[in-house]
């Protein structure tokens, strides 16, 4: 059996270059069809991305227009409400609360300015050497059960109907 070339030596080398380059331009062609299921899938998840930026745009619309008429109802409503958070000592016992936030009603019942009373202890603002109602209010900051009393606050001699709630753990 003998292994003859059909081909001239320069014939061989002339198929092996052209074999050589078809090999290139098919891994090529392989690459471009790679490159464009790629690109495809891009496009597709570009779309999606598009429209769940468009839903997130849309809900985050509705989550302001809802704040905004949830602010303004506690704003103009004639009830005071007042945002505090609880402050414990480090055996973690309930010692004072500070005034978060309040509305405007806050003021009128009151007579204390907002701008006044944010940030301050209550111990601070309401002149006292206990913060008012300080177990049922740190209870309710606790467990977040509601609670509702009236009761009369000499500092200010007057009677106030209260309605606590717990919005989130710590605060009332």
């Amino acid at each position: 059996h003998n292994d003859v070339d059909p081909f001239l030596k320069e014939e061989r080398i002339l198929l092996d270059n052209i074999t050589e380059r078809l090999g290139r331009i098919i891994e090529r062609k392989n690459g471009e069809e790679e490159l464009k299921v790629s690109n495809q899938q891009l496009v597709a998840n570009e779309q999606q991305l598009r429209a769940a930026n468009q839903q997130l745009t849309s809900k985050t619309l509705d989550l302001k227009e809802s704040e905004n008429k949830f602010h303004s109802l506690i704003s103009e409503m004639s009830e005071g409400v007042v945002l505090h958070e609880v402050i414990y000592d480090k055996k973690g016992k309930a010692i004072d609360y500070r005034i978060i936030e309040t509305n405007k009603a806050f003021d009128k019942i009151l007579n204390i300015k907002s701008e006044d009373a944010m940030g301050k202890l209550s111990t601070e603002l309401y002149g006292t050497v206990e913060a008012p109602f300080l177990d049922i209010y740190a209870k309710v900051a606790e467990t977040g059960n509601h609670y509702e009393f009236e009761q009369y606050f000499p500092p200010m001699k007057k009677y106030f109907h209260i309605s606590v709630y717990c919005p989130n753990k710590g605060r009332f």
